[in-house]
């Protein structure tokens, strides 16, 4: 498989919370093992107050806080209108895999202001992407994005990841034309493998990475 291109920019990708005036610095969070912890920076652009709680979850559309594995300073704050807050995530246990990155999902709830005018208020809600990972992995990160599997199957094709990092995948093409993409299959785990329905399967085939930066790596091979 050979590497066609990175690119290193900031994708433009904004939450419904970031449209309402409320948003996140960045659409991931990475936790290396050297220092356990990472920070990310909530900004209000609106005109109004709000409240902002953080949690994490294991899951996506869990809405049960994960204990015992991190600590959010602060994880409820009021931010001001025009004014931004860092918020800091750190590590608090050894029982992380050493050999592999784990996944969580970051929640910022917020909560705008009232006022004796108002109605009922809905709180908005953004959520990303917290990666763990551990000192001394197998093999750079880019090894592991450009040296994807691709096999034919059946009904489509199978991409295979032998890497211990995640892959987060922007676009996926076969023969120039783009495969569906959906939350239940943008991501392959470490050491494991994911199957697309596509009438093509063979030829070649290019996929995108999303990288730490939130932009993205393009790649390209043939389908074995």
């Amino acid at each position: 498989m050979i590497k066609l291109k990175s690119l290193f920019f900031i994708l433009l990708v904004f939450s419904c919370a970031s449209q309402a005036g409320v948003g996140l610095s960045q659409t991931r969070i990475i936790i290396e093992e050297e220092t356990n912890s990472a920070t990310i920076t909530a900004r209000n652009d609106d005109n109004k107050s709000y409240l902002v709680a953080s949690f994490i979850t294991q899951q996506l559309n869990s809405k049960t806080a994960f204990e015992g594995y991190f600590v959010i300073t602060p994880s409820i704050f009021k931010l001001e209108p025009k004014q931004r807050n860092i918020i800091k995530i750190k590590a608090i246990t050894s029982k992380f895999p050493k050999d592999k990155e784990t996944m969580y999902y970051f929640h910022s709830r917020n909560i705008p202001e009232m006022n004796k005018d108002d109605g009922v208020k809905v709180g908005l809600e953004s959520v990303i992407k917290i990666f763990y990972r551990p000192a001394n992995l197998i093999m750079p990160q880019e090894t592991a994005f450009s040296g994807v599997k691709i096999k034919s199957t059946e009904k489509g094709v199978k991409l295979i990841n032998n890497s211990p990092y995640y892959i987060n995948l922007a676009g996926l093409y076969i023969n120039k034309k783009s495969v569906k993409l959906d939350k239940k299959n943008n991501v392959i785990a470490p050491y494991a493998e994911v199957n697309y329905f596509s009438q093509m399967k063979d030829g070649s085939i290019k996929w995108a990475v999303i990288n730490d930066l939130g932009g993205y790596n393009e790649y390209h091979g043939t389908i074995e």
